[in-house]
């Protein structure tokens, strides 16, 4: 029977330089992935800070925007009632301007009134003084008459001569 216990026989040869070299080459990635996840490390509890300063920064951002919003709603306020109040003036202004020109139109209609009062006037004095010369002509006429017609009064009483003498 043959040897029950088999021997193989490996015979190699090794470039110690080579895998010296390989095992350097092993440990500096080593390195340089250690490095890098510190990197890593850090930069992930940077980007947490950020996270957390951004919220902070999101809710001071949303407090602005709600003063600013209040603050636009008051303006608009303002201005509507500013609006408001420049119409009521507006309006006011112009019935103000109605009135006047109203005002003008009456007193324009006094003045016409006026001169056709005046022109009345001086018509009917025209026609009285007419009248009351045509009265007095007739007085004087009817008095002549009457006057001829009575007798005539002898005795006359003489009257004062003016004196013509510079005292």
């Amino acid at each position: 029977m043959a040897d029950q216990n088999p021997s193989i026989k490996i015979s190699s040869r090794a470039d110690t330089g080579a895998i010296l070299r390989t095992i350097g080459s092993v440990k500096g990635l080593r390195r340089e992935v250690k490095g890098l996840s510190k990197d890593m490390l850090l930069n992930a509890a940077a980007s947490k800070l950020m996270g957390s300063s951004m919220g902070g920064a999101n809710s001071q951002t949303n407090r602005w925007k709600k003063v600013l919003d209040a603050t636009d709603k008051v303006i608009r306020k303002m201005g509507a009632m500013t609006m408001k109040g420049l119409v009521s003036m507006l309006k006011v202004a112009t019935m103000q301007m109605a009135a006047l020109g109203a005002a003008m139109v009456v007193t324009h209609g006094a003045f016409i009134l006026g001169r056709f009062a005046v022109k009345a006037y001086q018509v009917a004095m025209q026609g009285m003084a007419g009248a009351a010369a045509g009265l007095t002509t007739a007085v004087a006429i009817a008095s002549g008459r009457f006057a001829n017609s009575r007798q005539r009064c002898t005795h006359t009483r003489p009257r004062p001569q003016k004196s013509l003498a510079v005292d």
